[in-house]
């Protein structure tokens, strides 16, 4: 019997935040097999090696992680059996599923010397890593900011806002791209689409851009406009963009890794120059350290960390556990 193999996201980052399915994919199962003790690196690892070997009597659809796609986080058979692992399943399962097996595949096996951070915790850290230099950035050159030019600026921005109401505006919330199953997905052409007016600030990290960003849309709210504010995923207490839909008027910035395609039609504020004095060595090296750990995030974010290397002795084991179960679970 030929077996169908259809794939899917188990979660999906929008601009609207994040929308998780596990509740309605586990729902649907008569039976779940629970992966608990190992990382969600492992998990799929056991995951691929099942689908590879494994003969199935019915339709298996497969799940990915949204935030790594060749992360592979459920199977689910025939709408008989779900295989999943503990680390996905952000509700109680116990509330959920009508039966659990739980089978421990534990990373107590793992010769010494081989043992390998799992993704969660390494990915924030790494994030956190970036967070922390570039706040650190930020704090090196606010002393150094032309206060005059940021005055300036912030009167060339409210020129915009015309007497609009006596009613603050409302802010809508979004997320700025995503990483998805078909790669980094920006939202921004689609929020930008329409609108006549971009202004886009250029200059290095730290020139005091997103302060710039969030000063205008309070001012515009403030005014009476209605704003829409574009949230970096990475870190979302920034602002990094802003659009406001009945002046056809957004404000952008030029700093990876949120920046838009350049048009030709955009109104630039250059901040490059916006220093009284030049960066020194230390700046310079704090501006490396951001760009490595934002680099070495998305690396494993999309799945090339060294997390995915398992020796045979981790996976084997856990594998015949798992097709015994299975098996057992589909004659029955």
């Amino acid at each position: 019997m030929t077996t169908n193999i259809s794939h899917y996201l188990a979660e999906a980052i929008t601009p609207w935040g994040i929308r998780d399915f596990y509740p309605d994919l586990l729902s649907r199962a008569e039976t779940v097999i629970l992966l608990t003790k190992g990382s969600p690196h492992l998990v799929s690892a056991i995951l691929q090696q099942y689908l590879a070997t494994a003969i199935f009597p019915d339709h298996a659809q497969v799940f990915h992680s949204a935030l790594n796609p060749e992360c592979l986080v459920a199977v689910l058979v025939g709408n008989r059996i779900c295989i999943t692992s503990e680390f996905v399943v952000s509700s109680n399962i116990h509330t959920i599923a009508r039966n659990i097996l739980t089978i421990p595949i534990g990373e107590d096996r793992c010769p010494s010397g081989s043992e390998l951070t799992p993704l969660p915790r390494r990915v924030p850290a790494l994030l956190g890593m970036a967070k922390a230099a570039r706040d650190e950035i930020i704090e090196c050159v606010q002393h150094s900011l032309d206060i005059d030019r940021i005055a300036e600026t912030r009167s060339r921005l409210a020129s915009y806002l015309t007497d609009f109401g006596s009613e603050d505006g409302i802010a809508s919330h979004y997320f700025g791209s995503s990483i998805s199953f078909q790669g980094w997905m920006m939202f921004l052409t689609d929020a930008f689409n329409g609108i006549s007016h971009r202004i886009r600030f250029e200059g290095p990290l730290g020139i005091d851009h997103t302060t710039l960003i969030r000063w205008f849309a309070e001012r515009a709210m403030l005014t009476g406009f209605d704003v829409q504010l574009f949230h970096c995923e990475w870190d979302p207490s920034q602002i990094d963009h802003v659009v406001i839909p009945s002046l056809s008027l957004g404000v952008t910035l030029a700093t990876a890794p949120h920046a838009m395609s350049v048009s030709p039609s955009d109104e630039i504020i250059d901040m490059t120059s916006w220093q009284t004095e030049p960066p020194n060595q230390d700046l310079w090296d704090l501006h490396s350290s951001y760009r490595t750990a934002l680099s070495l995030a998305q690396e494993w974010l999309s799945g090339n960390g060294d997390s995915k290397k398992y020796p045979n002795i981790l996976v084997d084991p856990a594998l015949v556990a798992l097709k015994t179960a299975a098996a057992s679970l589909m004659v029955s």
